[in-house]
């Protein structure tokens, strides 16, 4: 398991719906410890996971997300476009 202790007192509610989450470790992706480690820290760090072609669809896609609510959000006047500026 990971050396990392996550205090789940500070997210009480959610605490308890994971806890139910939680089944026998059962062979596939995740070893025994990423496995543990997933229920104790909440996520887990995996290696050369995906193929770099995967990555780059999965990153054209949620640019294409984040393009697409930026343009909805200023057809709605709810930001605005200044250039050289940072807020």
């Amino acid at each position: 398991m990971g050396e990392t202790s996550i205090d789940r007192s500070y997210y009480p509610p959610i605490s308890k719906d994971i806890e139910s989450w939680q089944r026998d470790y059962t062979p596939g992706p995740l070893t025994q410890d990423e496995f543990y480690q997933f229920f104790e820290d909440g996520f887990v760090i995996k290696h050369n996971l995906l193929k770099q072609d995967q990555l780059e669809a999965t990153i054209h896609g949620i640019e294409r997300a984040v393009d697409e609510l930026a343009q909805e959000l200023y057809q709605a006047v709810r930001i605005s476009l200044v250039k050289n500026q940072i807020y």
